[in-house]
């Protein structure tokens, strides 16, 4: 018969390792729940912004479009006019920027050249906003008060450019 001896005194450093390594092992998890929790808020960011940009870019198109379209809706000189949109994350504006001046593209014709400026707004999830600026101009004859076809040129593209949120 087998006799087991209780009384025999073991070394009780098993314990003391297995809490360490306990202690490790949720240090561990800790760290990067945290990490995969701001790599998803930084993606999540990202996608805003390009939201924000995609609005924005769509605001400045339409607004060409609608120029192209519909030519009697610019503005005169220092008047703003804002564009209709559907879609409430985007807000863009036409801007009269440039008094007429000289424009060679109507040669022989005489011809007044308008320059116009596009702000568009896109506003995204998360606070993301992107500001574009559209820069175009026109060409019209200049009838100097006598009758005469009107001939107008498309819009011209000058300049394109994204602005900080802050900046807009």
């Amino acid at each position: 018969m087998l006799s087991i001896n209780m009384r025999s005194k073991q070394p009780g450093s098993a314990l003391p390792i297995v809490l360490i390594l306990l202690t490790l092992l949720t240090a561990t998890a800790v760290s990067v729940m945290q990490s995969a929790i701001a790599n998803s808020r930084l993606s999540g960011s990202m996608m805003a912004a390009r939201e924000a940009f995609r609005l924005a870019s769509h605001g400045t198109a339409s607004g060409l479009r609608s120029i192209t379209d519909d030519p009697t809706a610019l503005p005169a000189p220092d008047d703003v006019y804002r564009f209709p949109t559907a879609d409430s994350g985007i807000s863009s504006d036409l801007r009269h920027t440039f008094g007429p001046s000289g424009c060679n593209d109507l040669a022989p014709l005489p011809g007044i050249r308008h320059d116009f400026e596009i702000r568009a707004t896109g506003a995204a999830s998360r606070g993301a906003i992107s500001h574009h600026r559209q820069g175009f101009y026109i060409c019209s004859e200049d009838c100097g008060g006598q009758a005469c076809i009107g001939v107008e040129t498309l819009p011209h593209s000058t300049y394109w450019y994204v602005t900080r949120p802050d900046m807009p």
